[in-house]
């Protein structure tokens, strides 16, 4: 966007944006002609985070949306640091141009954190822009260490479940903050407690899991809300944490 229009634009806002479609480094942009061309309508709800993995693919998909990761600190420099939670590396950025304010330099090789923030690029090799993806977190909340523990793809607290569709090949993500060696247990329950499903069991210290929606003999469900389980025992401490979200199955309308 053309840094002298200074249309007052603020988180939450619904704004309306005239102008010329471009890619500038693979990310694809509104350019608009004047200040006229922005035009706040009213007040909405900035849309929760989706979780993903550090090595999601094809990135290219979720370029411009709000996502949550978790890892651990691969690399570090100057205005950034890598994040990897054994998928693949992401790139967390912070530019030396926005007023984030965001202060790096308490972070460190190997540790742990979760990171909210927009996907971006900045890939120059063109014409496909399909590599040099980045997370560029707003502020320094956007930056929790120690990693959280992340609910079922794109669930929060609150009364909103995670929706994927399985007919249209689409999995949830179910995402866990285990320590390392951790013995992760995830099962699906139907809403009258029967359990359909055993997704993982076994010691991991990933931070997702797919669920693609079918049964323990790999049927497809019924569309409707389930109940994933996800039970985790620290196997050097003994402690167990157990924590359930609920998920919705959907289908594709015809």
């Amino acid at each position: 966007m053309n840094p002298t229009l200074t249309t007052p634009v603020n988180e939450g806002d619904i704004v309306i944006v005239t102008g010329v479609v471009d890619e500038y480094n693979g990310v694809t942009e509104v350019k608009p002609a004047n200040q006229s061309a922005i035009v706040v309508t009213g007040q909405g709800t900035v849309p929760a985070p989706q979780n993903i993995t550090t090595g999601h693919y094809p990135m290219e998909e979720k370029e411009g949306r709000l996502v949550r990761v978790v890892g651990t600190v691969s690399s570090k420099w100057t205005y950034g640091f890598e994040l990897n939670d054994g998928t693949g590396p992401i790139d967390i950025y912070v530019s030396s141009y926005d007023a984030t304010g965001i202060d790096l330099s308490g972070i460190n090789n190997g540790d742990e954190y979760t990171v909210i923030g927009i996907v971006t690029q900045y890939d120059s090799s063109g014409p496909e822009y399909l590599s040099n993806y980045e997370i560029c977190p707003r502020r320094q909340a956007d930056l929790i260490p120690g990693g959280e523990p992340v609910p079922p793809g794109g669930y929060t607290e609150g009364p909103d479940p995670a929706i994927f569709a399985p007919d249209l090949n689409e999995t949830t993500q179910i995402g866990f903050n285990a320590p390392a060696g951790s013995h992760v247990v995830i099962r699906i329950y139907n809403l009258q407690g029967v359990h359909v499903t055993t997704v993982y069991d076994g010691v991991t210290s990933g931070r997702t899991i797919a669920w693609d929606g079918k049964s323990q003999i790999r049927q497809k469900l019924p569309i409707g809300v389930y109940i994933i389980n996800v039970q985790i025992v620290n196997i050097k401490t003994g402690k167990t944490s157990i924590k359930n979200y609920p998920v919705v199955i959907s289908t594709k309308l015809k």
